[in-house]
């Protein structure tokens, strides 16, 4: 069963049981999972974020492809908060399925460095995003990232 959780509701009342691969979570752990997650973005806190993650996760991103390993995923968050220092994620709804926890909402950040060859506008972009988690003993053993790339595309005519 999915369940959805707008972002007002995030902190309701304790949910059915949610089996994460050889830990049981409730489904409001779930949730404070990934709004502890989200904060850790919003903090740039790359320590937390690797935290997270299993020893060899799994990240695919349509930026920078798929990698493996705790090295390479705190290398990928680096990068991004390097080139956006001003990059912020936004939650807007959470769905809880056994494993996987999808979650959505927009990220933010200012064009500082270009987009697709272009030179930078220093304009603010916005545009949504799904990750895809899937958890195994509490921890992140896959990440899928999906971004509205077309919302770039988007902003990338419209100022240029």
């Amino acid at each position: 069963m999915v369940i959805q959780v707008q972002e007002q509701q995030c902190h309701g009342s304790k949910a059915g049981v949610v089996n994460l691969k050889g830990h049981s979570m409730l489904q409001e752990e779930a949730i404070a999972l990934v709004h502890r997650f989200t904060e850790a973005v919003n903090a740039h806190d790359v320590d937390a974020l690797v935290d997270f993650y299993s020893k060899n996760a799994v990240t695919v991103s349509p930026v920078y492809g798929e990698i493996s390993g705790r090295a390479a995923i705190r290398d990928s968050w680096n990068t991004i908060f390097a080139l956006f220092p001003d990059w912020m994620g936004k939650l807007t709804d959470v769905l809880v399925d056994h494993d996987r926890i999808v979650f959505m909402g927009t990220v933010s950040a200012t064009d500082r460095n270009g987009w697709f060859g272009r030179p930078p506008t220093g304009e603010r972009i916005e545009y949504r995003a799904a990750v895809v988690l899937t958890i195994a003993n509490g921890k992140i053993v896959r990440d899928e990232r999906i971004y509205d790339l077309s919302a770039v595309l988007q902003f990338v005519e419209n100022v240029s």
